[in-house]
């Protein structure tokens, strides 16, 4: 037996279905920032992971990141972009939460964010310097 598999029938049944729609919950996100931002650019600097200002007290930003838009562009072809998005990953997440079940999509996608939110405060330590809000368009 795995250790994932002794993870689920300890926890799965407690923990590994309070979330059944946790791909949604990101995708509403991902739409949400991609709107907000076409109407107040300069939103981008709000919601970016930079551990300087997390430090500094703004520690919404641990998890806004998860709201940064996807696409490029802008105007149509951003929000066509963002509408093409939001159904492959809706078609994906539905698909493996019927083949490896919904405890291990959820571990899946929280350890995601969670080593992403890991590395970004380790590449912050050891660069010593974060990359500049004018990289992003």
């Amino acid at each position: 037996m795995s250790v994932l598999q002794k993870w689920e029938n300890k926890i799965g049944n407690k923990l590994g279905n309070k979330i059944p729609n946790l791909m949604i919950i990101l995708i509403i996100l991902q739409a949400t920032g991609t709107l907000i931002t076409m109407l107040f650019p300069d939103f981008l600097a709000y919601i970016a992971f930079i551990p300087d200002m997390i430090f500094q007290g703004q520690v919404w930003r641990v998890l806004s990141f998860l709201m940064f838009p996807n696409g490029s562009g802008s105007g149509i072809s951003s929000l066509f972009m963002t509408a093409l998005m939001c159904f492959i990953y809706f078609s994906i997440s539905r698909s493996l939460e019927m083949v490896i079940g919904r405890f291990k999509l959820n571990f899946f996608l929280l350890s995601g964010i969670l080593i992403e939110i890991l590395c970004g405060f380790l590449y912050y330590f050891i660069m010593k310097s974060v990359p500049s809000l004018n990289a992003y368009p």
